[in-house]
């Protein structure tokens, strides 16, 4: 003979159900939340990967054109010298003669 549940043990039973339920549908969003966490972390890391290598090649271009101005100076020096060499030298061979 089966007997039948009083209401209110139905009653319990569907509410510790949903407490059940609504602690899974906490926890898969706690884990959500941190896989969030997570990503946005991983990110981040990545952006600053890559700025750090962006602001490295800014850099190297800096560096590389400081290089090429600092050539041209130093061709610039040169032929001022020798210009003024060369003028020194006529002034002294105009002594001599």
């Amino acid at each position: 003979m089966v007997t039948a549940m009083h209401p209110i043990w139905w009653f319990l039973i569907v509410i510790v159900g949903l407490i059940f339920l609504c602690d899974l549908a906490r926890q898969a969003n706690e884990g959500l939340r941190e896989s969030r966490a997570l990503e946005q972390a991983a990110m981040r890391r990545r952006l600053g990967k890559f700025e750090a290598e962006q602001r490295v090649r800014q850099q190297a271009a800096v560096m590389q054109r400081t290089r090429e101005i600092n050539a041209m100076a130093h061709e610039t020096c040169q032929a001022m010298l020798r210009a003024a060499l060369e003028a020194q030298r006529k002034e002294l061979d105009s002594y001599i003669e």
